[in-house]
């Protein structure tokens, strides 16, 4: 068995396994709470010797990672100076390499990614989606929404749509910083939505402006509650809600589904398939 840690976005990583005899069927280290011990890994089935075999291996990568950082000198550093080390990995979501169907497959349409973050350009490639790099663009509070707006309107002139993430508002969320979250969307409507506005061709544009998950400032983390959607474009018919936000789109016109937003984008582009005779 062989392994390679790879870094990603801020304290991100993605750490990789190959060889025989592994199961992504393991439990994960992450408590998900401040102070608390980090569990075990574990097989999700004892049955499966596979799983069982990913766990012990996953739980002496991380003794051993421990040990390595430390006594790393960055660590060294930020003991003597009063803060705390950065000395463990919590891993969770095990999985393989999925083989998805790309998405130009399913509609005929070709897509790109504008996004700080890996984790979202990595499963936009998985759909068979372009990565775009945009300077500037972090996955943090502190990225460049002016320069993804820009590389969105470019990008739209090579592709028939392009999916931009933005990351701050969930960060802040989890930080549980109800000022840092209002000034970031309020960064959204100034160096993003309004670049978008005034530099598409909404004579032949739609647009969808939503999220993936609420994350409260008083929770801290992912909750059910359903998210707002917003649809514009010339071919998008209005109905009487006249601002953004959960309470005023729970009275809007497309009621309450389950977050399939590329085909309703589709449709109103004329590029869905039709129904009918």
């Amino acid at each position: 068995m062989t392994h390679e840690f790879r870094a990603s976005t801020q304290h991100r990583g993605a750490l990789l396994l190959r060889g025989e005899r592994l199961s992504r069927h393991v439990t994960e280290n992450d408590p998900h709470e401040a102070g608390k011990p980090a569990p075990r890994f574990a097989g999700t089935d004892r049955d499966d010797e596979a799983a069982g075999r990913t766990a012990a291996a996953l739980n002496e990568f991380v003794a051993k990672a421990y040990e390595a950082l430390r006594e790393h000198s960055v660590n060294r550093e930020r003991i003597a100076d009063g803060k705390p080390p950065a000395n463990f990995v919590l891993a969770r979501g095990a999985a393989d390499c999925p083989d998805i169907p790309s998405l130009e497959s399913i509609y005929g349409v070709r897509g790109a990614v504008i996004a700080g973050g890996a984790l979202y350009r990595g499963v936009a490639l998985a759909c068979g989606m372009v990565s775009i790099d945009v300077p500037g663009a972090t996955g943090g509070l502190d990225t460049d929404l002016g320069a993804k707006a820009r590389a969105a309107i470019e990008a739209l002139a090579a592709y028939e749509y392009v999916f931009v993430h933005v990351k701050g508002t969930d960060n802040a969320g989890h930080d549980q910083d109800a000022e840092a979250k209002t000034a970031f969307i309020e960064r959204i409507d100034a160096e993003l939505i309004g670049p978008l506005v005034e530099g598409l061709d909404w004579s032949r544009t739609h647009l969808a402006f939503t999220g993936d998950h609420t994350t409260p400032i008083d929770y801290g983390d992912h909750t059910v509650e359903p998210v707002p959607l917003l649809l514009a474009g010339p071919n998008v018919r209005t109905d009487e809600t006249t601002a953004f936000g959960e309470r005023e789109a729970g009275r809007g016109g497309l009621g309450r589904f389950s977050g399939r937003v590329l085909p309703i984008l589709l449709g109103h582009s004329n590029w869905a398939p039709k129904f009918g005779s």
